[in-house]
């Protein structure tokens, strides 16, 4: 949309003119501003794009909210950013709980994004019923196993070790 106002042009295309015109000089001291005001936000524990205050299940210092981390994370997993809501509502769904130990997720602590179906053994890129979170030890050990894959893992390697909690001294011990 163009207009005129006091006989000058506004609009995207002004906009972008008076970007081209900025000399370099001026270029940098509103960058600078920029900069400033990110650092000042992320030592206030605040969104380093849009100024708001970080979640409880953000790590401090991460740069960016819930909102924006989403948008990255559905960006990179299912091909489109504005899917961000998306993988917001599923964790949410998901108690911000690991699925294979229950353990609290937090984003840019201990986060990660896991494909139920690898995408290398044919898993969905875009499919949102193909994600699932857990922590990053759990995705790093699961590797390209689909879910059904390494639940079934973990049930041998408990088997095979023979381990329990006794419920009094809760401490592991061999069954024998």
């Amino acid at each position: 949309m163009l207009s005129t106002y006091g006989g000058r042009r506004t609009g995207k295309k002004a906009r972008r003119r008076k970007k081209r015109e900025m000399s370099p000089e001026a270029r940098e001291k509103k960058n600078q501003r920029q900069r400033d005001k990110r650092k000042r936000w992320q030592a206030e524990n605040r969104c380093v794009h849009c100024g708001t205050p970080l979640e409880d299940y953000v790590k401090p210092g991460t740069t960016s909210c819930a909102r924006h981390y989403f948008e990255k994370a559905a960006n990179k997993h299912l091909g489109d950013g504005r899917l961000g809501y998306l993988m917001a509502k599923k964790f949410k769904e998901q108690n911000r709980l690991c699925v294979y130990m229950g353990i609290k997720l937090v984003l840019g602590d201990n986060f990660s994004v896991d494909h139920k179906v690898p995408l290398s053994r044919g898993g969905k890129r875009n499919d949102i019923d193909n994600l699932q979170f857990v922590t990053k030890r759990v995705n790093t050990l699961k590797g390209n196993s689909t879910h059904e894959e390494f639940l079934a893992m973990c049930c041998r390697v408990a088997m095979y070790a023979g381990h329990k909690l006794h419920a009094s001294d809760h401490r592991w011990t061999t069954v024998g």
